[in-house]
C-alpha cells in the first residue's frame, strides 16, 4: 500500500533573544520552505544501487530554482530597471556560486524522497539557501514493520547565490526589498548596529558601500571576477514568465506599504538573517580559504 505523502515539516516556534515577541519568525513567507518529490530510476544508481551521490545536485537544481524564483522574481523586474537608469549595462541574472552536499543515509532504487529549500540567510553578495532530503520513517519504534512514524534526514546541502547586472554585483537585500520581501526600517534603526559581532548597516551605509563596489568592480579584469559553477535561474524572460507565478506577492510595492509592522517588524527578520549566517559562517570562510590554498601551491 503507497505512503502518504510527507507533508512539509512545521516549523518550531521560537522566542526572538530581544523579548518582544513569541511570533514564528520562520513561518515568515521569506523563510518558507519550498519543497519537491523525485525518486531515482535505475540509471540514477551507484553498484550498490542507491542513489548516486552525483544526482543529488540535479535534485537540488530543481528545488533551488523554484525557491529562487519565487523570491527573487517580484523584485527582479523593478531592480533591473533602476539599474539601468543608474548606468548598469548587460544581462541580470541570478549565478550558483557553491554547493556543499553532506550525505547521511543511503536511498534506495525507485524509493521517494522530498528535498526542501529556504533561505537561510544573507550578506552584502551572497543569498544562502539549506536544502534538505528527507523520507518516511520505516517501522515501529521497536523495530518491526509497522506504520510510518515521522520522517528522517537522508542528506543536506548548502548553496549560495549571487545576482549579477553585467559586472556589477546586486545585494540581495536591494532585491528584496524591492519585491515586497521586507519591512521599512524604523527611524530608530537607521544607525548602523552590531549584533552577535556583525554589523547592521543603515541604509545611508548600504548606498555608500553600493557606490564604493561600483567604483571598485569597475576597474576589475575579468579574470579577478569569481568563478561561478552555474548561471541562468533567471534572466528577464525567465523573471516575467515567473511573475504569474508569484501573483501572491502583490505587496511588492517599492515602498512596501502593505506590510503590517506588527505582524514583522524588520528586528525580528534581522535577527533571523544574522542566525542563519552564523550556521553558514565556517562554510563561507572555508570557501575563500581554500581558494588562498590553491594560491599558494
Amino acid at each position: 500500500m503507497p505512503r502518504k505523502p510527507v507533508p512539509p515539516k512545521q516549523i518550531v516556534s521560537r522566542e526572538p533573544s530581544n523579548g518582544k515577541s513569541t511570533r514564528k519568525i520562520l513561518t515568515h513567507p521569506l523563510f518558507t520552505p519550498v519543497q519537491i518529490s523525485t525518486r531515482t530510476p535505475l540509471l540514477e544508481t551507484d553498484y550498490n544501487f542507491h542513489k548516486s551521490n552525483s544526482t543529488y545536485f540535479s535534485d537540488l537544481d530543481v528545488s533551488r530554482t523554484k525557491l529562487m524564483t519565487r523570491i527573487i522574481s517580484p523584485g527582479f523586474k523593478k531592480v533591473n530597471a533602476q539599474l539601468e537608469e543608474e548606468g548598469h549595462r548587460g544581462r541580470m541574472v541570478v549565478a550558483l556560486g557553491a554547493v556543499h552536499v553532506t550525505f547521511r543515509k543511503e536511498i534506495g532504487i525507485f524509493e521517494k524522497v522530498w528535498v526542501r529549500s529556504r533561505l537561510l540567510g544573507w550578506d552584502e553578495k551572497w543569498a544562502i539557501i539549506v536544502s534538505y532530503f528527507v523520507r518516511t520513517k520505516k517501522g515501529r519504534v521497536d523495530g518491526t514493520n509497522g506504520p510510518d512514524k515521522g520522517e528522517e534526514l537522508c542528506a543536506v546541502g548548502l548553496s549560495k547565490y549571487v545576482v549579477k547586472k553585467g559586472r556589477f554585483t546586486v545585494k540581495p537585500d536591494r532585491i528584496l526589498r524591492m519585491g515586497g520581501w521586507l519591512p521599512k526600517k524604523q527611524p530608530d534603526q537607521a544607525g548602523s548596529e552590531t549584533c552577535n559581532g556583525e554589523i547592521k548597516l543603515s541604509l545611508a551605509d548600504v548606498q555608500r558601500k553600493d557606490d564604493e563596489a561600483e567604483d571598485a568592480e569597475e576597474g576589475l579584469e575579468s579574470a579577478q571576477t569569481p568563478a561561478i559553477e552555474g548561471r541562468v535561474v533567471l534572466d528577464e524572460k525567465t523573471a516575467a514568465a515567473a511573475e504569474s507565478a508569484a501573483h501572491a506577492l502583490s505587496v511588492s510595492d517599492a515602498d512596501n506599504s502593505a506590510w503590517d509592522a506588527e505582524a514583522w517588524d524588520w528586528e525580528e527578520i534581522e535577527e533571523e538573517r544574522l542566525r542563519g549566517l552564523k550556521l553558514a559562517k565556517t562554510w563561507l570562510a572555508l570557501d575563500g580559504e581554500l581558494c588562498e590554498e590553491f594560491d599558494k601551491n
